[in-house]
């Protein structure tokens, strides 16, 4: 009995990739791997020689400071109102919800597992804790939902940035918080993201529709906006470059530590699976629920590297999760949206 009716699961499982599911997996699929195929340059430049950590830094530092502020601002005013983004509160917030998720998923598993120190333990939790909320999905949803899911998923990250300076920094500093890490809430992507939030808001109280600055050639304005959103155009190229590059740094030592494997099914197939059934079950806007289970299915963030270094946690977990997790995430990913959407 058991057996047939395992039979029968999965066969229900693979009837889900037939048809015009099978054409949504493949489109998925070549977008994701698109995706890291644009990581190749960084990768190759780092191997090579011709990028060393310092330029990776300097770069990064770069894309962060002026870059992407850019392109966050040029997507925001290009695709909300202020009425909207008001109405879309509930992106940064589901955002933020699956951060707390997946932290107490990483406090729940802890207990029933040993680590080699507490360093490995602290990663472990972090890694379960924070994903990939923004570079890596962003060129994804720029593929399937254009500058408007780009600037839905931008918003979204407001809340991931406050799990990130709040809750993040508390699983690195042994548990405990600290009110002056809350300064990086004014960091230069939050900064742009404020303003463009302020304009939208002024622009509304004054009755001029922003769009005006970017399809009219009357005004000087239509010049400003257009010369900001050419340099955010740089930012997903970028960013997926840069990840490349910090890739090829990590190394491929420690794949034997069960608790690699193990992070990587909560990550990528446990977390993601229960979060998409929670969002499904929520009476979310059509874009938000798309943008939402992007979000969910990520791997883990690449930054988590740079956050074990500035907190002085000894990072071989978590550089080995983050190469793993990525790899996989090129199957994990088509699959688990391919069944999201689905039902």
């Amino acid at each position: 009995m058991d057996i047939g009716v395992d039979v029968l699961y999965c066969r229900h499982i693979l009837m889900l990739f037939t048809g015009r599911n099978k054409i949504m997996f493949y489109n998925i699929l070549f977008n994701v791997f698109c995706i890291f195929l644009m990581m190749v340059p960084g990768f190759v430049a780092v191997k090579q020689g011709y990028f060393s950590r310092t330029t990776i830094a300097e770069t990064s530092t770069l894309m962060v400071r002026f870059i992407y502020p850019c392109f966050i601002f040029h997507a925001i005013i290009d695709s909300f109102s202020f009425r909207e983004l008001v109405s879309s509160w509930t992106l940064p917030a589901i955002c933020l919800g699956l951060m707390f998720f997946g932290y107490f998923v990483g406090i729940a598993v802890i207990r029933l597992m040993k680590f080699n120190s507490e360093d490995e333990k602290t990663g472990f939790i972090f890694q379960c804790t924070l994903n990939n909320y923004s570079f890596l999905p962003l060129p994804l949803v720029m593929f399937m939902y254009g500058i408007k899911g780009a600037a839905a998923l931008i918003f979204s990250s407001f809340g991931a940035e406050i799990a990130v300076w709040t809750l993040g920094v508390f699983i690195l500093e042994g548990r405990k918080l600290h009110l002056k890490n809350l300064k990086h809430l004014l960091s230069p992507p939050l900064v742009s993201l404020y303003i463009a939030m302020i304009v939208l808001f002024v622009f509304d109280r004054v009755g001029i529709d922003t769009k005006i600055f970017f399809y009219s050639e009357s005004f000087g304005l239509t010049y400003f906006f257009k010369t900001i959103g050419t340099i955010g155009l740089a930012t997903i190229p970028l960013a997926i470059i840069i990840a490349g590059g910090r890739i090829a740094e990590v190394p491929h030592s420690g794949l034997r530590n069960y608790r690699v494997w193990i992070l990587s099914f909560l990550r990528l197939i446990a977390i993601p699976a229960t979060a998409i059934v929670i969002i499904k079950l929520l009476p979310l806007p059509e874009m938000t629920e798309k943008i939402m289970l992007v979000v969910a299915v990520m791997p883990v963030s690449i930054a988590s590297i740079l956050f074990s270094e500035i907190y002085k946690i000894e990072n071989s977990f978590i550089t080995v999760t983050v190469f793993v997790t990525h790899i996989l995430s090129l199957i994990t990913v088509p699959v688990m949206l391919t069944l999201a959407m689905k039902f």
